[in-house]
């Protein structure tokens, strides 16, 4: 009762405090939420206030979700938000759970959502999974990392999915539609290692509520794997015009206007792994061996 009732006020407020178009992916190729159900929508707001931001993120065990960090701080005050929810794909329709924060990054967040059966996150093939594969093998004893530099990768197909964008809120707590924007290049960003750049092509971007959603990957051996998070966008500075009012205009043309993608890196963070290990370490383990238990174990022990 608890959740509903917390969920159905959140919603409420989510509704009569958004933005009237949400900012989200412009362009890409239309998806079946159904075939990328990892990825969720997450609302979050102040104590005592009815601003709420809207953001994306990424199932990644039965309780976790992965975001980017701005998602769940205060951009202003650098304070952590107070209240969240997050709203998940399910074999019959979306489902709006309760979160709380269990970790906070520089540059990534976990949330903890009631717990998801196992079956449906991993569900017989070639139905596609619902939890995302990071550059990891879990153990009880000792869990062994991945190491993938995407840098170096041959061949690699990169790729992130996100919610369209809509002309209201009412309309985008609803939305079910998703787009893919396929990467075209990663690049180092100078004097900032722990992100990569990406070239915006035929206006198809990421928008501001589509931080925190994965950058996944395609790697010859471990298929495909979250190595990032989408952060922010790049922007050619352009003058302002004093006689033009609608600032939620301004902010979706500055959408249309980027020139790149910037994205954090999640595979050089180990800290993501020590929270896993310490909230949700035993279904992580039986993910992994439900999931993707045809992956070898060929890996360096960190």
């Amino acid at each position: 009762m608890y959740c509903r009732n917390l969920c159905s006020i959140i919603v409420s407020s989510v509704i009569l405090s958004l933005i009237p178009n949400t900012m989200a992916i412009i362009g890409g190729e239309e998806k079946d939420w159904n075939r990328f159900g990892f990825l969720v929508k997450i609302f979050s707001r102040e104590e005592s206030s009815n601003i709420v931001t809207s953001c994306t993120g990424t199932i990644i065990s039965t309780q976790l979700i992965l975001t980017s960090s701005y998602c769940l701080l205060n951009a202003t005050t650098g304070r952590r938000l107070f209240e969240f929810i997050v709203t998940v794909q399910s074999l019959k329709r979306p489902k709006t759970l309760p979160a709380e924060v269990v970790e906070i990054g520089q540059t990534w967040g976990i949330l903890k959502i009631p717990e998801m059966p196992i079956s449906t996150l991993c569900p017989p093939i070639p139905a596609p999974k619902r939890v995302a594969q990071l550059n990891v093998r879990p153990s009880l004893l000792q869990s062994s990392v991945v190491n993938i530099d995407v840098l170096k990768l041959k061949k690699k197909k990169c790729w992130i999915v996100g919610f369209a964008t809509t002309d209201n809120a009412t309309e985008f707590i609803k939305q079910e539609k998703i787009h893919l924007i396929n990467i075209q290049s990663i690049n180092p960003v100078k004097d900032k290692s722990n992100y990569f750049w990406s070239p915006i092509v035929a206006n198809e971007t990421a928008c501001w509520d589509d931080a925190g959603a994965a950058l996944f990957c395609s790697t010859q051996n471990w298929g495909h794997v979250l190595v990032g998070i989408f952060q922010h966008l790049i922007a050619p500075k352009k003058p302002i015009d004093p006689k033009r009012e609608d600032e939620k205009m301004n902010m979706t043309d500055s959408c249309s206007r980027a020139i790149e993608m910037r994205f954090s890196k999640t595979t050089n963070q180990q800290k993501i792994f020590d929270v896993i290990q310490k909230f949700d370490v035993a279904a992580f383990i039986s993910i992994y061996q439900n999931c993707f238990r045809e992956i070898p174990y060929h890996l360096e022990i960190i």
